[in-house]
């Protein structure tokens, strides 16, 4: 299982997660007014190196959409969506999975 290492959310397109997962990697959800990208992150969790996954603002509504919980910032749902990864790999094909 993931863990969640710190979120923040100044604006609905202002926001990231990064995300501990099992294997030791990080990542980092970074939400803005082009969409999502999801980064590993190198250097402790402080150097995003490459992108991992992405799409745009609304295909994360279309995706989404029925996922929050009332009171819930839109990254930390989507954080919440790959808490159970163990893997770069997991992570990936979640999102994929989400898109069918």
């Amino acid at each position: 299982m993931a863990v969640l290492k710190a979120t923040d959310q100044r604006a609905i397109f202002k926001a990231w997660a990064r995300l501990r997962l099992d294997d030791g990697k990080q990542i980092m959800l970074s939400l803005s007014e082009n969409g999502l990208i999801v980064f590993r992150m190198v250097l402790g969790g402080s150097l995003p190196i490459w992108s991992v996954w992405s799409c745009s603002f609304d295909e994360i509504d279309r995706r989404f959409e029925a996922e929050g919980q009332p009171g819930e910032e839109c990254i930390q749902m989507l954080a919440r969506q790959l808490i159970d990864c163990r893997s770069i790999a997991e992570v990936r094909d979640a999102l994929n999975r989400r898109a069918s």
